[in-house]
């Protein structure tokens, strides 16, 4: 029987009517020890092997990356709204000292006003006097 090939004799044989049992290849009947083609299938499974592995880690490693790039770009965009956070409560504060400022500006311009008329309530009095 060639390397590998299949039967249909084995110990299930009679509860299915017939089994199917391929013998490993490193076992071959009339061989000592692997035959030169069980070398070549096991050097075709361990480079499959060997191309599986690699596509995890490369799937991995570009997982990686990416998640690395969306965290940075989420780092920049937090950044971002940080700086425009901060610009704009600078801008709030601003705005708020200028309101202050205009403010105090009228109050100080009511208060300019009553002592100009007070003062010239009183220059009326002196003119008055000497009329």
């Amino acid at each position: 029987m060639p390397i590998g090939s299949a039967t249909t004799q084995g110990p299930g044989a009679a509860a299915f009517g017939r089994t199917l049992s391929i013998r490993p290849l490193n076992q071959a009947p009339g061989r000592g020890g692997q035959a030169p083609d069980a070398r070549l299938l096991n050097a075709a499974i361990d480079a499959q092997k060997t191309r599986v592995i690699t596509d995890i880690i490369d799937t991995s490693i570009q997982r990686s990356r990416e998640a690395r790039e969306q965290r940075q770009e989420r780092e920049q965009d937090d950044a971002v709204i940080a700086d425009r956070d901060a610009r704009r409560a600078e801008l709030e504060a601003e705005a708020a000292r200028a309101d202050r400022r205009r403010e105090e500006n009228r109050r100080a311009a009511i208060e300019s006003d009553a002592r100009r008329e007070q003062t010239l309530a009183g220059l009326g009095e002196v003119v008055d006097i000497y009329a």
